[in-house]
């Protein structure tokens, strides 16, 4: 084989390798539902963990920031002030029951202590490892999948969960001001480019 077709083959391969290096992460924004005024559904799923038992809780608390503002990003985009967390409805106890009052404490309710994520050990775990009698309150917005990349496989647990828009202040521990959301400091260690429709 000469020099240069064992470059290009070289090549080649390593392009195929790189294309498989880096896992699939994505934000999708579904259309406001039919039977909810104003309703939107969201995905966020922009961190995930390779090669690890641990570190599923990280990703969740990731995700889940990013999904709060996508859902302020989203309402702001289409004209509204106000977003209300509106499912699932376990979540929506658990805000109600930490008596949540802004976008922080509503990530805190997630974060420890009664009702907030577990920590998740097997790598292979997928939707089913999220319900049943063990689930706690905000377990309920995760799913899972695992992916393969070269490098062995990513471990992703992303956020699934739904709001309303609004351009009223309804005054509760489900709806948080838009705007205030987006400003706050609280969401500036985040890639704002990640808060629309995307896949990377």
């Amino acid at each position: 084989m000469s020099k240069k077709i064992l470059k290009l083959t070289m090549l080649a391969v390593l392009a195929i390798l790189a294309s498989g290096c880096s896992a699939t992460y994505k934000t999708k924004v579904s259309p406001p539902g039919k039977y909810i005024h104003n309703g939107v559904k969201i995905e966020v799923d922009q961190d995930a963990t390779n090669f690890s038992y641990t570190g599923n809780a990280s990703v969740m608390r990731v995700n889940y920031k990013y999904a709060l503002a996508v859902a302020a990003k989203t309402t702001l985009d289409r004209g509204f002030k106000y977003f209300s967390i509106d499912g699932p409805r376990p979540l929506m106890d658990q805000l109600k029951d930490r008596n949540v009052t802004n976008i922080e404490e509503a990530y805190y309710a997630c974060d420890s202590g009664d009702g907030s994520f577990r920590m998740y050990l097997s790598v292979e775990s997928g939707f089913d490892d999220f319900k049943g009698r063990r689930a706690k309150n905000c377990d309920n917005i995760i799913f899972g999948w695992r992916e393969s990349v070269f490098n062995g496989g990513a471990n992703h647990r992303y956020v699934r969960l739904a709001f309303e828009m609004h351009n009223e202040d309804k005054n509760n521990n489900l709806t948080f001001n838009a705007k205030e959301v987006l400003e706050s400091d609280f969401m500036k260690d985040l890639n704002p480019a990640y808060f629309v429709n995307m896949t990377r």
